[in-house]
């Protein structure tokens, strides 16, 4: 299988919620703990000071349920 860089995008909560079938409560737990990718925070002045919107990179969380997948299967 041929390797192709795959582009990345930045996606909303509902999207993440959708692909990784857990709450909003659980995704921002595992952020704490370091157990889950955390959003960027985009918008608002240069500073980030009033930044309020946060998106999440495709591939950052398509490479967490990959990693969640292989440990299923490993366990």
């Amino acid at each position: 299988m041929s390797s192709v860089a795959q582009l990345d995008c930045l996606i909303k909560l509902p999207i993440v919620i959708d692909q990784v079938g857990i709450s909003r409560s659980q995704i921002y737990n595992l952020i704490s703990m370091k157990r889950f990718p955390a959003p960027l925070k985009i918008g608002g002045s240069k500073e980030g000071i009033g930044s309020r919107s946060a998106r999440w990179s495709q591939n950052q969380i398509q490479d967490w349920i990959r990693q969640h997948v292989e440990q299923g299967k490993a366990g």
